[in-house]
């Protein structure tokens, strides 16, 4: 290996690292749940509207983040919005009251979402010729890691450590601040020149904003965005709903919480090796037959798993929710971006992922608030309503668009 690809992959590596521990800053609230609420007394709907908060500031911040990428390059992007994302999740350590917490975890979303686009574009950049699409999947596996790192690092936190809620957004804060310092001297050895670092043109630029918003023109794409939003947004709403109040629910069942977020973390196991699986076997036998499987599946589950059921059950849940929950974002994205024409792919995904995620991210506060009005199963049993919106849009793909082959 050369000096200069030892030194891109350097590069690459400290990417991937913060890409993590954005990551990890997110998942650490749904296992961090039942501890929330007994250490901040608060209501179901308020712990859920956290996880809402989280994920609805990155959704929001995805679409100018590709903007902001376009304007100062990916590497500047990824340094400023490193700064953000560390502080952010210190400050949400030190948070006094809900009030701040929620406030502080709204920022914090916003600036991990600010990251994401140059994060990916970063990868793609310094990937060798052909190998796009390796480089990409490398940056999601430290994703898919967070996942499933978060519940064990909790318990880890809170039991083994003893020091609570605050030292898990401590330590997650100041690492991606020294992941970040490191990434920057990295970057003093990279010898590479790509489009991203070009220098701003406001001209240029100009130019680039009207050509994004001429999608608004194109009635069948625009079409195809509000179907695939609501399809995948209803669907992942659902998902995220559920799955944010697993632990609580493991927890009410009689588990200890070291042992309710040991099986939460098994559930993102079992995805990060299904997620392969899947996208092959979506590939033989078509994308739209295994969304309504995945959709299928979690309307039979939800009710099994919220049900006095015993251990073999729950475990089955476990391993059905394992494929369906990584399945199901996977598969949708993939289906938006192969259907796009080339010349609105970037703009049209970032358009869709914005709204889609603004859907979904709802889930955990709808949730919490049926939760308090009735209890824990009924309420994760309603969330079941993301998917009765889902699937018949799903199943009538052919009738509203006849000349997508798709």
């Amino acid at each position: 290996m050369t000096k200069h690809k030892k030194n891109l992959l350097i590069f690459f590596l400290f990417n991937a690292f913060i890409f993590f521990f954005q990551l990890l800053g997110k998942k650490i609230y749904a296992p961090l749940l039942p501890h929330l609420k007994g250490s901040l007394a608060i209501s179901s709907s308020e712990a859920g509207f956290l996880i809402t908060l989280a994920t609805l500031g990155y959704g929001l911040a995805r679409f100018p983040s590709g903007i902001l990428t376009d304007i100062i390059g990916c590497k500047k992007t990824i340094i400023g919005t490193g700064f953000l994302m560390g502080l952010s999740v210190i400050f949400v350590g030190f948070a006094p009251d809900y009030l701040f917490l929620a406030i502080l975890t709204f920022i914090m979303g916003i600036s991990t979402g600010l990251y994401i686009t140059a994060g990916y574009t970063l990868a793609i950049e310094i990937s060798s010729e052909n190998k796009e699409a390796t480089y990409t999947a490398f940056l999601e596996n430290f994703g898919g890691l967070a996942a499933t790192l978060a519940p064990l690092v909790v318990v880890f936190f809170i039991e083994t450590l003893n020091l609570g809620w605050r030292g898990i957004f401590f330590s997650v804060g100041i690492c991606i601040l020294v992941v970040n310092f490191l990434f920057i001297y990295s970057s003093k050895n990279r010898n590479i020149q790509k489009k991203s670092d070009n220098e701003f043109s406001y001209y240029k630029f100009k130019e680039d904003i009207i050509d994004i918003f001429q999608i608004f023109k194109k009635a069948r794409l625009m079409k195809f965005i509000i179907w695939a939003t609501v399809v995948g947004g209803f669907g992942f709403f659902s998902i995220l709903a559920f799955q944010s109040f697993i632990p609580t629910l493991l927890v009410e069942k009689g588990y200890k919480f070291s042992k309710a977020n040991q099986l939460f973390s098994l559930i993102f196991i079992i995805g990060l090796a299904a997620k392969p699986l899947i996208g092959w076997v979506a590939d033989k036998i078509g994308t739209k037959k295994i969304l309504f499987l995945i959709l299928l599946s979690n309307l039979i589950f939800y009710f099994v798993f919220t049900s006095n059921v015993n251990s073999v059950f729950i475990y089955l849940s476990i391993l059905v929710f394992g494929f369906t929950f990584a399945g199901h974002n996977t598969l949708i994205n993939s289906y938006v971006l192969r259907l796009f024409p080339d010349e609105y792919k970037g703009t049209g995904f970032g358009l869709f992922s914005t709204l889609y995620t603004a859907i979904y991210s709802m889930g955990p506060l709808c949730v919490g608030f049926f939760v308090d009005k009735f209890n824990l199963v009924v309420g994760m049993r309603i969330s079941i309503a993301g998917i009765i919106i889902a699937i018949p849009l799903l199943l009538a793909f052919n009738y509203l668009f006849p000349d997508f082959d798709g």
